[in-house]
């Protein structure tokens, strides 16, 4: 985690059931003054979209397409819709699957190892992965092996595969 506050904030509002669409009016979240009524979730479900949208993108294209956006919008008031409709202009990758998801919906993000099973005839191994929540992201991940070298694997999802070392 990048900002473990911002996921842990997210996360317990996610949990606890008061998580709502990113792109709610503030009108519909009560006290804004005090941040009742989940207000406070508009910052943090921000923060973790941002993240996983580095993740999906990748660290240097995620920064090039915010730098764009900051220079398409600086001294202005962007919506939901420009900010989307930027991003995805300057990465020229149909990015809506991404922001339908986090600014449309509640759908959770949660995937699980569901077994590793050793393949026979050499020391290779098979690793199953479910998905538990309703939102489709692409999974990394690192499998250390026993002599302590470190192998990256990275599962794309239907729509984009970011620029990656990973096999």
């Amino acid at each position: 985690y990048r900002d473990q506050r911002a996921y842990n904030r997210y996360i317990q509002d996610a949990l606890n059931g008061d998580e709502v669409p990113l792109n709610t009016h503030s009108n519909d979240f009560g006290n804004a003054l005090h941040h009742e009524a989940g207000y406070g979730l508009v910052y943090y479900k921000t923060s973790a979209m941002l993240y996983n949208l580095q993740y999906v993108l990748g660290d240097t294209l995620f920064s090039n397409a915010m730098k764009n956006y900051f220079h398409q919008w600086r001294f202005a008031h962007p919506y939901f819709e420009d900010f989307r409709a930027s991003i995805i202009r300057y990465t020229k990758v149909d990015l809506n699957w991404f922001f339908d998801q986090w600014l449309e919906t509640t759908k959770k993000l949660d995937y699980g190892i569901t077994h590793i099973k050793r393949l026979k005839g050499n020391d290779s191994f098979a690793v199953s992965f479910r998905r538990n929540g309703q939102m489709q992201m692409p999974i990394d991940f690192t499998v250390t092996a026993r002599d302590g070298s470190r192998h990256n694997y990275h599962i794309p999802n239907t729509w984009f595969e970011k620029e990656t070392d990973a096999i």
